[in-house]
This record gives C-alpha cells, sequence and structure tokens, in this order.
C-alpha cells in the first residue's frame, strides 16, 4: 500500500546537547552497567539546563521509585537535576523506566530499548529506556496488566500504546496537544508527517487521509478484527461485544471496516491477530489488483469479499485483502 505514513518520531520533544556545562563529555560512570558510582548512588541522566537541552552523564544519590512507579525530575541544576527513580531506572514520561542499550536491546521480552531525545543524549548515543510494550488496542500494560498503559487516570490517560506496521507497540507518553486527536482528524507532527505518539490513546496515524500523498496523515481507530467475508459480515466493524469495535472507538462512517494490521506488514506474525485499524476502505483508490489493463479502484471492502479463491492465486480473497487472521 502506498498511503503509509512517510514521517514518524517518538517524541515532541527537542534534542539534548549531551555534554556537561564545559562542554566535555560526560563519562565518568556507564548507566547501562551501574558501573562507576558509589554506595547510595546511581549513574545516570542530569538536567542542566533543560530550556537548553544541556545535561550529563553523572553519579548522583540513588532515589527510591521502583520501576513503573510515578516519578520526577528535580529542579535543573548539575546537583539538583536528576530524577528520583531507583537504579537502574530512569524517569520518562513521568514513569521509571529501566535504563537499557538500544544495540543489543538489553530490556526484557515484554520490554524495548527506545532512544529519548534530551535524555542520554551525546555521550551516550546507544542508551535508551526500556518502554514498556502493551496491547494497542485494549491499551493494556504488557509488564503487569495495568490498563491506560498506567496512566494515573485510566479515564484521561496521558499515557498511550503506540507502534507502527512491523514495531512493536510500546507505552509512550501522550502529547497534550495530541490527546484530542481521535478517528478521522488530522494527526500532530511535522509537515508532510506525523509522531508515532500524534494521537489520542487508542488511535494511531496510520495512514493519510487520500491516496495523495500530499494529504495529511489522520488518525484512525484501532480495534479488535474478526474475520469478515460474504455471508460473513456481522465482526466488519470489529468483534462484537468485545467493547473494541469502530462503533466503541467513535467510528461510525458509511463503509468503516475493522482491518486486520498484519495485511500491511512487511514480515506479519500471529500474534497481530487481535490488532486492526478502523478505515474507508472505499475511499482509498489504486491498483489493487496489480492489473494495469483494469482501472483502478477503492480497496476492496471485506464485506463484498468471497472466502474463496477466485483468481487462481491460491489464496481465498477475503485472506488476500487482510478480511481474515494471518496464518503462516
Amino acid at each position: 500500500m502506498r498511503t503509509l505514513v512517510t514521517a514518524l518520531v517518538i517524541t515532541v520533544a527537542a534534542c539534548g546537547g549531551g555534554s556537561d556545562k564545559n562542554g566535555e563529555p560526560s563519562v565518568a560512570c556507564n548507566p547501562v552497567t551501574q558501573t562507576g558510582c558509589g554506595t547510595g548512588q546511581k549513574c545516570t541522566w542530569v538536567k542542566i539546563d533543560a530550556a537548553s537541552s544541556l545535561g550529563k552523564v553523572a553519579c548522583v544519590a540513588d532515589g527510591s521509585v521502583a520501576k513503573a512507579g510515578s516519578c520526577q525530575f528535580g529542579p535543573d541544576g548539575e546537583t539538583t537535576g536528576f530524577d528520583d527513580c531507583a537504579a537502574p531506572g530512569v524517569c520518562v514520561g513521568g514513569k521509571c523506566e529501566e535504563i537499557c542499550s538500544l544495540s543489543p536491546d538489553s530490556c526484557p521480552s515484554d520490554e524495548a530499548c527506545s532512544r529519548y531525545s534530551g535524555v542520554f543524549d551525546g555521550s551516550f548515543p546507544e542508551v535508551g529506556a526500556c518502554d514498556f510494550l502493551c496491547d494497542p488496542v485494549t491499551q493494556q500494560r504488557a509488564y503487569d496488566g495495568a490498563a491506560a498503559c498506567g496512566s494515573p487516570d485510566p479515564g484521561a490517560p496521558t499515557i498511550g500504546c503506540y507502534g507502527f506496521f512491523d514495531r512493536n507497540f510500546a507505552c509512550s507518553p501522550v502529547p497534550s496537544a495530541a490527546q484530542d486527536l481521535t478517528h478521522g482528524t488530522e494527526a500532530l507532527g511535522p509537515p508532510g508527517g506525523a509522531y508515532l505518539n500524534g494521537c489520542a490513546a487508542g488511535y494511531a496515524p496510520l495512514l493519510r487521509s487520500s491516496t495523495n500523498q500530499d494529504a495529511p496523515v489522520i488518525c484512525l481507530a484501532l480495534c479488535l478484527p474478526s474475520e469478515t467475508y460474504v455471508g460473513n459480515t456481522a465482526g466488519a466493524t470489529g468483534l462484537p461485544g468485545s467493547g473494541y469495535t469502530c462503533a466503541d472507538r467513535g467510528a461510525t462512517a458509511p463503509g468503516v471496516e475493522c482491518h486486520f494490521l498484519w495485511t500491511f506488514e512487511d514480515a506479519p506474525a500471529t500474534d497481530r491477530n487481535g490488532i486492526g485499524f478502523c478505515w474507508q476502505p472505499g475511499d482509498y483508490v489504486g491498483d489493487w489488483d496489480a492489473d494495469a489493463y483494469t482501472a483502478d479502484t477503492g480497496f476492496p471492502a471485506c464485506v463484498d469479499l468471497p472466502n474463496s479463491d477466485t483468481d487462481a492465486d491460491g489464496i481465498p480473497q477475503h485472506y488476500e485483502y487482510g478480511c481474515a487472521p494471518y496464518v503462516p
């Protein structure tokens, strides 16, 4: 498909400087291995002047907040600008996450190492924080099953589960400017693109508003898909009764369907079968049958496709167009 987002970034924060106040790299300790510091200390990022993205890695007093607990940084400054997380944690989006190496990823299996601007910049470009993996449909955190990715108020989430085709879905802060950007609205982001967390929790900037590459990227509701074809259309807009249909997420326009996400992935996997997105397939006109001698049409709707192979390619039509779970 050629309507995918072409510009994605994980945060809306500015990049940091990565050096101490004298411009010299700060490499006295290692934040990943937590070596180089004394008893009762931790090796972490210190914000010297957040407004000018100035900070350093240094040994400071260890904190007491456990992993996934609510945290905060002290006032900017060499002796105060660090968080209250217990080692080896660092405060990201108001939650303590484990400090990690990006390559190889040193995080536990239910977490993934992500790079954040303004934290561990400069001297440690391969250091990040272990984002908690999550279910983008239910917005549940894998680490402990916390609702709304552990947001303080699940009814008004400030942390959401974000990801993209062929990428992990992980908990990330919801930018304040994106908290009301739901289905069909233009996603928050730079010109021509969108931030990965540029929509409200439960929504994702997966497609443009049309097949025009200059069209804005829009937020699409995430849903729990159900196999759909001619004669079996009850789950066309999501699994009935699940609480995660397109209608449950406010996507009620005529022609909306809950489509299996795996269809547009380069490396589909069965663990993505529970992830779908709400869209109006007929609005996306293109050469979907890969036949230059036929007219371009809207993407086929699941409700119009048979569950049999009608073009002799060995694949049932509804499966070919992503209306059924992936089977390896």
